[in-house]
This record gives C-alpha cells, sequence and structure tokens, in this order.
C-alpha cells in the first residue's frame, strides 16, 4: 500500500508536469499565430520526457490512461493498480491545466480583447484560446468518423512503438525516455491536424472541465453533437492503444520465435563442431588399432550424451515461446 501511495503521486505529479510544458507550448502556438504547431509539440514532446525522468523509476511514468489500460490487457500491468493510476493521471492533468492558466489568463484574456473576440459587452473567453488547452475537429468538414480513426491509428502506432523500444531492443532507460519524447514529437506533427493529437484521454478531458469552471462553460463540449469530447477524445485513444498493443503481443511471440529459431541451430550447429574437435584431438593421441577402437566406443558415448544437449535446447525454445507474455 505504501508503494502504490507514492506510485499515485508520481503519476499525479508526471503528468501535472506534462501538461504544464504542453500547454505552455501551446499557449506560444497560439498567441503568437505561429504557423506551425512546434512550440506544441515540443512542448508536449519534452513534458514527456522530465515527467518519465521524474515518475519513471517510481510508477513506470505511464502518465497516459489508454496506456495503463493497455498495459493490464496484455498483461505488463496489474488491474488492481489500474483505478489508482486513472484517477492520478486525471487529477495531475487537471492540476497542470490549473497551473498553466494561472500563468497565462492575462496574455488569455488580452489576446481575446485585441482579436474581437469579446469585449467589455461580452465576457465569454474565445474557442480560439480553449484550443491552447483542449483539441477540437479542424473545421466544420471534420466529422465524426474519420477523426475516430485517427486516433485510433495514431494511438495504436505510439503504443507499440513504445512497447517495442521498451522490451525488445534492450535500451538503457534514459535513452527510451529520450526516444519516447521524439515520439511524441513526431506523431503531434504528423497527427496534429484533423483532431489535435489527442494520444491521451487525460490530456483533454481535465482541461476541458477546467475550461468549463473558468468562462467557457458548455460550448467546450460541443464539437460534433457533443461526441467529439468522448468518443475521439475517451473511446479512440483506449481503443487505439489496446489494438497497439495487443498487436505487438503477437508480432512479439512471432519475432522472438524467429530470433529463437536461429539459435537453435547456432546452439546445435556448436555442439556438433565441439563434438568433432574433440573427436579429431582424440584420434590424433592414439598410437593403435585397440586404442583407436576404444576411442570409437567413447565417441559414441559422447555423441549420445550430446545428444540430450540438442532436445534441450528445442526443449528450451519450445517451452520459450509457449510461456511468453504469460508471467
Amino acid at each position: 500500500m505504501h508503494n502504490l501511495f507514492k506510485e499515485f503521486f508520481a503519476e499525479l505529479i508526471g503528468t501535472a508536469i506534462l501538461m504544464l510544458l504542453g500547454i505552455s507550448g501551446a499557449a506560444c502556438t497560439v498567441l503568437t499565430k505561429a504557423p506551425m504547431n512546434l512550440a506544441c509539440a515540443f512542448g508536449y514532446a519534452f513534458g514527456v520526457i522530465i515527467a518519465s525522468i521524474f515518475a519513471g523509476p517510481i510508477s513506470g511514468a505511464h502518465i497516459n490512461p489508454a496506456i495503463t489500460i493497455a498495459f493490464s490487457v496484455i498483461g505488463k500491468f496489474q488491474w488492481r493498480k489500474v483505478p489508482v493510476y486513472l484517477i492520478a493521471q486525471y487529477i495531475g492533468s487537471f492540476i497542470g491545466s490549473a497551473l498553466a492558466y494561472s500563468i497565462y489568463f492575462e496574455a488569455i484574456h488580452g489576446f481575446d480583447l485585441d482579436n474581437g473576440y469579446n469585449n467589455d459587452n461580452i465576457t465569454e473567453p474565445s474557442m480560439i484560446t480553449a484550443g491552447i488547452f483542449i483539441t477540437m475537429p479542424a473545421n466544420q468538414h471534420t466529422t465524426i468518423l474519420p477523426a475516430i480513426w485517427d486516433q485510433i491509428i495514431s494511438t495504436a502506432l505510439l503504443v507499440y512503438a513504445i512497447l517495442f523500444i521498451g522490451d525488445e531492443l534492450a535500451t538503457p532507460k534514459l535513452l527510451q525516455t529520450l526516444t519516447t519524447g521524439l515520439l511524441i514529437l513526431t506523431f503531434i506533427i504528423g497527427f496534429n491536424y484533423n483532431c489535435g493529437a489527442i494520444l491521451n484521454p487525460a490530456r483533454d478531458l481535465a482541461p476541458r472541465i477546467l475550461l468549463s469552471f473558468i468562462g467557457y462553460e458548455s460550448r467546450v463540449f460541443e464539437p460534433l453533437n457533443y461526441n467529439f469530447w468522448w468518443a475521439v477524445g475517451i473511446v479512440a485513444p483506449h481503443s487505439g492503444a489496446i489494438i497497439g498493443a495487443i498487436g505487438y503481443f503477437y508480432m512479439a511471440k512471432m519475432r522472438q520465435s524467429f530470433v529463437d529459431g536461429d539459435n537453435i541451430f547456432s546452439l546445435a550447429n556448436a555442439d556438433i563442431i565441439q563434438a568433432k574437435s574433440i573427436s579429431l584431438n582424440n584420434s590424433s593421441s592414439q598410437e593403435n588399432g585397440r586404442i583407436i577402437n576404444h576411442h570409437h566406443n567413447h565417441h559414441n558415448h559422447h555423441h549420445q550424451q550430446q545428444q540430450p544437449s540438442l532436445m534441450t535446447n528445442r526443449q528450451m525454445f519450445h517451452d520459450k515461446v509457449n510461456t511468453e507474455f504469460q508471467q
């Protein structure tokens, strides 16, 4: 229980760090009217890196409900911890969003005034500045199904890549963290247009709730007839993450069986070469037919001893494949 308490706070603080840096980058993009979302992408990418450095040794730095559930589906995370992690991630996202708003609220208000999005008679903040915190459809032509498909594909690829980097490449922890940050950077740049590269349900829902309390009201839930926030922001990332994890589960088994199959033949060849080497060395030391016959019998006995070793290697291979991911 004590360790679970630590994991809760690690996930909470890690997600808060992610959101604070990510929203700060998004604020730079929106408030300066930058033509590209590079500041936002770098903000979330380095948010992941810093959050992972902090929370990784304690909780594994999931900082994403979709990743937590996907890992549990394939047996890489305990189901009993899932509610604790999810609560921590959503609270952390809310806190990080609130901290970011406390830093930029004057700039946000000034931006809306300067651009005519509100005035003294209209005090409602604009949906333009809401985009600093939440994701929205690209335009009126974006429909629900392409937006859902966008998030399923992008989140599935993200989770598959994270699992592969962590499990298959034996990458040092710090390099894993940096590589994951680069993945986030790439995915935000590549999948930003349709619906803002959500990839993380906590990253979108918690700040949406915050905005509804500070003047934006129900407008933040209106896109696509009130379907965007839950279908695209929650269901699609979770579905994509589970698909990516299951895809990795079976691809890893296939890859492992292929690699281990090659290793078996290598081990078998090494055993045969070693047996031949012993046979030749013993033959050169013999001086008469009696000793040669004795060596022949010894060689047969040695060959019989080697055969179980080959069978043992094959059995080890089958055991490893059959027990993969069952731990």
